[in-house]
């Protein structure tokens, strides 16, 4: 299970730049189709690692420690729902944008690298 996720992400990170919102709202939203729930989390998850990384990232977001990918997904779909403007950009900008509008810290500007 652990090898198919790995498999799974990798593949994201190669294709990050070419999935747009459109497609994984798409993949987020087929609850129902398990290939397409594993790419949506995915970008998902590896959006919200990259955030909550204090020392990784320009972006940050401030989400309790206790919020699973049910949350993340459900705050991606919103944002587009109420975004739809921003369907054909890249999935990738999209989730980090809104996980920042959903979850933003108390401090207004951004972290750089150390």
């Amino acid at each position: 299970m652990i090898g198919a996720i790995l498999a799974v992400m990798v593949d994201t990170a190669l294709l990050s730049d070419k999935v747009t919102t459109r497609q994984l709202r798409g993949a987020c939203a087929a609850t129902n189709a398990p290939a397409n729930l594993r790419l949506c989390q995915a970008f998902v998850v590896s959006g919200a690692n990259t955030m909550l990384d204090p020392h990784g990232s320009f972006r940050q977001i401030c989400a309790v420690p206790t919020a699973t990918f049910g949350q993340f997904r459900k705050t991606f779909l919103s944002y587009v729902e109420r975004h739809p403007e921003e369907i054909e950009r890249p999935a990738v900008i999209v989730i980090l944008e809104a996980f920042e509008a959903a979850f933003p810290c108390s401090q207004k500007e951004p972290k750089a690298r150390q």
